[in-house]
C-alpha cells in the first residue's frame, strides 16, 4: 500500500482532528527501523524535539504546532 498516500491521509486527519479538540501541536514518535515514517513526518512540518518518552524503540520525538 505504500505510495497510495494512505499514511499521509492518516496524519492530515489526525491533525484535524486535534485541531477540533483544540490542540495546538502534535507529537509523534517512530523508530530507526521506520525511516518511511521520519521521512512522512519532516516533510509534513514536523521537527525533532527533545525526547518525551521512554520507549525501548523510540530514537526521533517529532513535533509540529498547528495553525
Amino acid at each position: 500500500m505504500r505510495g497510495l498516500g494512505i499514511g499521509r491521509a492518516l496524519l492530515t486527519q489526525l491533525e484535524e482532528h486535534a485541531r477540533s479538540l483544540g490542540y495546538r501541536r502534535v507529537r509523534l514518535t517512530t523508530g530507526d527501523q521506520q525511516p518511511e515514517a521520519l521521512g512522512l513526518f519532516e516533510s509534513s512540518g514536523y521537527g525533532e524535539i527533545p525526547p518525551f518518552t521512554d520507549g525501548p524503540f523510540t530514537r526521533h520525538w517529532m513535533e509540529k504546532r498547528l495553525t
